[in-house]
């Protein structure tokens, strides 16, 4: 009788104690879409960076996908939201962005900005999937991508972009599906190349984009 009474109370403390499974625990959401947004003169002088965050929050994050956003880089912002003086980091959802985290006024042309990002937001918002996308100047493999007023417009250089994916890769071991640039010119080859190790799919144009760039409603 008393190999019978150690036995259950074995298994009763192995089921009470033992760690949760994987089954019980939430699972990873579907996708994970960091936004990196430089409003830079296209929003303080024509509310292009506003207008898509519209477009995003027309469709928002849903119950498997996460809609992240980093504001920056603009001397004024249409949005009323949106702070000119901090960077700013957002959840886009149905019809209204909810802040999530003043980060300070730190130069979004900076490769240790861009890797902050990207660690903050894999590891808020784990899932099975992420996209990367770059909103901001883009002038080709010469010049490089983004124009933070409120520190030079000095853009940066392919190469420093590069750097500041790879240290958050070596930060998060975590790879993009897809990395897109919604500006002109970040089509080349050179670009391509750069990144290959940390994507598997680039989205870009390899002339001028029109001034509605892409149309996130749609793409959500």
């Amino acid at each position: 009788m008393n190999l019978i009474k150690w036995i259950v109370f074995s298994v009763i403390s192995v089921a009470f104690f033992q760690p949760a499974s994987a089954a019980l625990l939430k699972e990873k959401d579907d996708y994970t879409i960091l936004v990196y947004m430089i409003g830079s003169d296209m929003e303080s002088d024509f509310h292009m960076a506003s207008d898509d965050i519209q477009e995003m929050m027309d469709a928002g994050s849903s119950s498997n996908v996460n809609v992240v956003l980093q504001t920056g880089g603009a001397k004024k912002w249409a949005n009323p939201s949106i702070s000119h003086k901090v960077n700013q980091r957002w959840k886009v959802e149905h019809q209204k962005l909810v802040s999530l985290e003043n980060i300070g006024k730190k130069n979004m042309d900076s490769p240790s900005s861009v890797t902050d990002f990207i660690t903050w937001g894999v590891k808020t918002y784990p899932a099975k999937k992420y996209v990367l996308i770059f909103w901001g100047h883009g002038l080709g493999s010469v010049d490089g991508y983004g124009g933070d007023e409120n520190f030079g417009n000095k853009k940066m250089k392919v190469s420093e972009l590069q750097s500041g994916i790879k240290k958050a890769y070596e930060h998060t071991k975590q790879k993009f599906d897809l990395i897109g640039f919604d500006n002109c010119k970040m089509a080349g080859i050179e670009t391509a190349y750069a990144l290959k190790d940390y994507g598997k799919y680039m989205l870009a144009s390899v002339d001028y984009t029109n001034q509605n760039g892409w149309d996130y409603k749609r793409a959500l």
